[in-house]
């Protein structure tokens, strides 16, 4: 093999090696960039769930007429809506983490902010979702890794009391 014929091989796979990583390199960005777009659309849903939970809270007619449907109090109505507007909150943390967004300690913080924020006296049994849910119908809705981070963060709230 001569001299020239070496060097256009080297040539010739260097060159396949460089079109490789770049496609690996183009697939990279891709999957980036998709998870990037899939998180603004999940904040964008976030977003207009917060919205409408907040305007209910703050409409004194909408909170009566959840209490009278619900045979529930004002006040638990107004703490239901509240709830889901917290665990709405926080599941879409929970998204930013997962798709690296969010990093592990701040996240920590948002799930010690939801323990505290959900549950009174640190019990899950006094926790009230919309229309007066218990924590287990309230928690079914919600993707079931979320929901164990939460427990897994808190343990003391869900722990049975004799």
């Amino acid at each position: 093999m001569s001299e020239q014929s070496r060097t256009r091989t080297f040539i010739e796979i260097f060159g396949a090696a460089g079109v490789v990583l770049s496609l690996i390199f183009v697939g990279m960005e891709l999957r980036h960039a998709n998870n990037l777009a899939e998180a603004e659309a999940v904040q964008a849903i976030n977003v207009m769930i917060s919205d409408s939970l907040l305007a209910a809270i703050s409409n004194e007619s909408a909170m009566e007429d959840a209490a009278q449907r619900f045979n529930i109090s004002v006040s638990d109505a107004r703490r239901g809506f509240r709830n889901a507007y917290f665990l709405n909150t926080y599941e879409a943390a929970w998204k930013a983490y997962e798709r690296g967004i969010v990093d592990e300690d701040m996240f920590s913080v948002y799930l010690r902010a939801a323990c505290a924020d959900l549950f009174r006296d640190n019990r899950a049994e006094n926790f009230i979702g919309i229309g007066g849910a218990t924590w287990a119908e309230t928690s079914a809705v919600f993707n079931s890794r979320f929901i164990g981070a939460i427990k897994a963060e808190c343990p003391e709230v869900f722990e049975v009391t004799q």
